[in-house]
């Protein structure tokens, strides 16, 4: 099994019953390998840039331990972000400047919905996938979303 801890939770049968759709139930981290599996380079060549809201909160500290856990097992360059408050045009700038650098997938809490869509529509037009985690931009093109993970929304 991949690391729960970056999905916060482990998907289960029930989970992929109940949804409909199988790709929904299924951790961030089977979505990234995924997302990142046809490319050639060395994994420490790949670049993924996982972007949250109020990075520091405990919630995404714990996030961010599993994303770290994913580094070390499988070897990519992966770049936490976010602002340390809820300011979404900061965390959509920082999107932004990872589709400038070309990153190779993108891992997305959307902190504003609406106001995301374009940056994410962005980064999939340039082949670049974004999956999102916890909060969804419906309206996006994004690459596959996953369950609310924070029960406490």
């Amino acid at each position: 099994a991949l690391i729960a801890a970056w999905g916060c939770r482990r998907s289960t049968p029930e989970d992929h019953e109940s949804s409909g759709d199988a790709t929904r139930a299924l951790p961030p981290t089977e979505l990234v390998v995924k997302a990142v599996n046809n490319l050639t380079r060395p994994n420490q060549e790949i670049r993924i840039g996982c972007c949250w809201g109020q990075v520091g909160v405990p919630y995404w500290d714990a996030v961010t331990l599993g994303v770290q856990a994913a580094q070390r097992r499988w070897g990519y360059n992966i770049r936490i972000g976010g602002p340390p408050v809820n300011d979404p045009r900061a965390q959509i700038a920082e999107v932004e400047t990872w589709i400038a650098q070309r990153f190779d997938a993108i891992v997305y809490q959307a902190m504003d919905a609406d106001a995301s869509v374009p940056t994410i529509n962005k980064a999939v037009a340039r082949g670049i996938p974004v999956i999102t985690i916890d909060s969804d931009a419906h309206n996006s093109k994004r690459t596959r979303p996953t369950k609310k993970t924070n029960k406490s929304k």
